[in-house]
């Protein structure tokens, strides 16, 4: 099992969304966790326990007041669509490690950009949870 880490190396707070496999095999989407500027901790669920994917295999989507963290991959959370990049960055402890840069992401308003975040640490309690088994 893999623990999801995730590192806003931003001014700026942002939200992120994600998609995994959760053990058992099927794949939900969860959102919304808050990161506050250079915050970073692993991803927790609504009571506070640590969320485990059983690969290293992720789907996110980020944004701030300003800035867009999006992919080509396209899932719904929490009834809003949204377009998640593919990440695979698994750390040297074999967890999930995401970290978001100001200077890997678009203005919101841009064309897509084909750039990928690099690896890194970050941990949050999101608000709402859509964990529909749906097809990866």
């Amino acid at each position: 099992m893999r623990r999801i880490y995730v590192r806003n190396t931003c001014h700026e707070t942002l939200h992120i969304a994600i998609r995994m496999r959760a053990p058992g095999g099927f794949w939900i989407s969860q959102c919304w966790w808050k990161f506050r500027p250079h915050e970073g901790n692993f991803l927790g669920d609504e009571n506070g326990r640590r969320l485990y994917t059983d690969n290293g295999l992720i789907y996110y989507y980020a944004e701030s007041a300003t800035k867009l963290w999006s992919g080509k991959y396209t899932r719904t959370c929490n009834g809003r669509i949204l377009g998640m990049r593919e990440h695979t960055y698994v750390d040297s402890d074999g967890d999930v490690y995401v970290q978001l840069w100001c200077n890997n992401r678009r203005l919101l308003g841009e064309a897509f950009s084909t750039q990928t975040a690099t690896p890194e640490d970050m941990e949050f309690k999101h608000t709402h949870a859509d964990t529909q088994a749906l097809e990866h």
